[in-house]
């Protein structure tokens, strides 16, 4: 599939040369795909509004291209780049940037007569823009007689009149009340899924990476990682997910969905949450933190299996996690089975490596700590589709919903013909299998 932007070795360097010199953007290298919903996420100053401004052609590369249908903006002359900010991109700012003076359908209208377009055509459009979002009945009003998430609203649609393909948001939440914000990020969901638009959004909030398909973590000027959110369904072909896929850390989907809200997490940590969230405890903050913190603890060997029971016990002044008995023993017991679980697998794997057949030993040994959850005996077929789902698996040619799907599909149609809370336990705990041995599967 060919990219709708592809960015290059690019760099915004300010003052270059003299004593001030300053690297907004250091050898980004980036391709986004049509209809994609994308995210630039990291702190303030990291550089993600200057990417999308370089993006948008309102700031200027140092180095490297930004190529967009296949045009190098950095080539493009005054002209071309009026008519590529008219009718490849809508700009939705963190600001609004309404006009005080115009009245609201005044301002979605605006970017029409810039086109020379007639206000008999661009009026009705504007108004139906207005309407889709709620807001149709303050069309004669002004701006600062709406509300901050009214406002973002009508900014919104202003972006939509030219009915661009690609839709740039730099913090379009930053002003906004938790409400507000959360309607907002539902109409740019809207965009992409239903009007088909690529979105890119700036933004620093990690409980919005959700909505992306892939996310692009920025620090001092470089993008350090890049997740893919593999509960949405990828807008790029499969062979170019698989490549991109490969050149990701190999983590498994479990762990890359939690990168996704914590960039930051240690890996033994990212383990420590994918556990915790597996076992899914109803605690308080301070609990589930404390409890995080004693599951890590155990799975770097800082502590015994003794002593994780006792500290689940102990109360939260004593340095424990303050459960009551029942649920320190439960969720000790299945801390323990799945640590155990991990480690017959690892042992086995080291005794069969030099045979050449790491693969299907990891295949058979995780099929074999699977079977007891069966709840009948599985025919021959059965088992054979079972093992070539987690071989996929394994391999990455599907992902966690294309492995649940094989098992929960009828076996008339090719599935493994499982009843759907024995392939949701199956799915559940051979992502957790997978985690402690990503080296071996890669």
């Amino acid at each position: 599939m060919e990219s709708l932007i592809k960015i290059e070795n690019l760099s915004v360097v300010y003052d270059k040369g003299k004593a001030s010199e300053t690297k907004a953007l250091s050898d980004i290298n980036v391709e986004i795909y049509p209809q994609e919903y994308i995210i630039f996420f990291g702190p303030s100053g990291c550089g993600k509004s200057t990417l999308l401004y370089v993006i948008a052609a309102m700031e200027r590369a140092t180095t490297g291209k930004v190529v967009i249908h296949g045009n190098d903006i950095s080539k493009m002359k005054e002209r071309e780049i009026t008519s590529y900010r008219q009718n490849t991109i809508g700009m939705v700012f963190q600001q609004y940037n309404l006009i005080p003076s115009l009245n609201v359908l005044e301002n979605v209208a605006i970017p029409q007569t810039f086109k020379k377009i007639g206000k008999k055509e661009r009026s009705p459009k504007a108004q139906a823009l207005l309407d889709r979002f709620g807001i149709g009945a303050f069309s004669e009003r002004l701006p600062t007689e709406l509300s901050g998430g009214q406002q973002q609203r009508v900014s919104i649609a202003r972006s939509l009149v030219n009915d661009t393909p690609l839709i740039l948001a730099d913090e379009p939440t930053g002003n906004l009340d938790s409400k507000s914000s959360q309607n907002v990020l539902d109409i740019l969901q809207e965009l992409n899924q239903k009007d088909k638009k690529t979105i890119i959004l700036v933004t620093h909030d990690p409980n919005q990476l959700q909505y992306a398909h892939r996310v692009f973590h920025m620090k001092d000027g470089k993008v350090v990682r890049q997740t893919i959110n593999t509960q949405l369904p990828q807008q790029m072909d499969a062979a170019t997910r698989e490549k991109l896929t490969r050149s990701l850390s190999g983590l498994s989907s479990a762990i890359i969905d939690i990168l996704s809200v914590y960039p930051e997490l240690t890996e033994s940590r990212l383990k420590a949450k994918a556990l915790v969230n597996y076992l899914m405890s109803e605690l308080d903050t301070r609990q589930l933190d404390r409890l995080e913190r004693l599951v890590e603890d155990r799975i770097l060997g800082k502590i015994s299996k003794n002593d994780f029971h006792a500290a689940l016990d102990d109360p939260l002044e004593k340095g424990g996690a303050g459960l009551n008995y029942q649920s320190a023993k439960k969720i000790w017991e299945s801390v323990e089975s799945l640590l155990s679980e991990t480690d017959v697998i690892q042992k086995n794997i080291d005794a069969t490596r030099k045979d050449h057949a790491v693969n299907d030993a990891i295949v058979q040994e995780i099929y074999s700590q699977l079977s007891d959850v069966l709840t009948a005996q599985p025919s021959e077929e059965q088992a054979k589709r079972c093992k070539e789902l987690i071989a996929k698996r394994i391999s990455g040619t599907i992902d966690k919903t294309g492995f649940f799907a094989g098992l929960d599909l009828a076996f008339s149609h090719g599935g493994v013909g499982l009843r759907r809370e024995v392939a949701e336990d199956i799915t559940r705990r051979t992502e957790m299998l997978l985690i402690k041995f990503k080296d071996f599967t890669e």
